[in-house]
């Protein structure tokens, strides 16, 4: 382009034209990294533009991560789980035992489904980082509540509710732990560094929790034999 600019230049008689043309020529000249850098940088946002959808897109479809089939999963192994005292079925602690976990593992669908939903609009690692521990403590929170109410609407005492609730919960302590040494892991690993990939490892590690829960409510259960065998647990 400059080539002919300046092959018309010099073939022209036109005095006007001829300072037009040498003006364009070199505001062209002068300006010209600025527009290629300009231009670049216009593209660069396009495609960091670009990667950001398709990063939501893919954030969305952790909806159908194996989490929630985890959850599914154990939810059949622990609504059949029964216990035994030396007269037969321990009845009561079965009911509460299947409730315990009932409550548990609603509560962690619901606040990870709200995890996947939110992670979409945050603004950075750090960001994801707070809100995935939020979904630990939240979880936690909510189904103890919901718990120890329905305990207690059931017939159990509140310092019975209390003490069931605190054994399982001390059952657990290793493996919540666990959880969150490796969320911080996560995070700080070169490893991973979108959020996409992040919150897949974060699913994934909560994912191999939620496998040991049967394990750690079985054996906190099995702790306390007995106890509740003559109580009227009220469905």
């Amino acid at each position: 382009m400059e080539t002919k600019f300046i092959d018309r230049l010099l073939n022209s008689s036109n005095t006007i034209e001829f300072v037009i043309i040498f003006i364009f020529l070199a505001v062209l000249t002068f300006f010209k990294k600025r527009i290629l850098k300009a231009v670049t940088t216009v593209i660069n946002n396009l495609s960091v533009s670009f990667e950001y959808k398709n990063e939501a897109d893919r954030i969305k479809g952790l909806k159908y991560h194996d989490i929630f089939r985890t959850i599914e999963r154990v939810r059949i192994i622990t609504n059949k789980q029964k216990f035994f005292h030396r007269d037969g079925i321990d009845t009561t602690k079965s009911e509460m035992f299947k409730d315990f976990m009932a409550f548990k593992l609603d509560a962690i669908k619901y606040h990870f489904n709200i995890l996947i939903e939110k992670t979409a609009e945050t603004k950075d690692n750090d960001h994801l980082k707070a809100l995935c521990f939020d979904a630990v403590t939240e979880t936690s929170t909510e189904y103890l509540n919901k718990t120890k109410i329905h305990f207690l609407e059931s017939g159990i005492s509140g310092k019975d509710a209390d003490y069931v609730i605190d054994l399982f919960e001390r059952w657990r302590l290793e493996t919540i732990t666990s959880v969150q040494h490796r969320i911080n892991s996560v995070f700080s690993s070169k490893f991973h560094t979108t959020r996409y990939e992040n919150l897949l490892a974060v699913l994934e590690l909560v994912s191999m929790a939620i496998d040991l829960i049967p394990k750690d409510g079985i054996g906190a259960f099995d702790s306390f034999n007995g106890k509740f065998k003559n109580i009227e647990y009220k469905k």
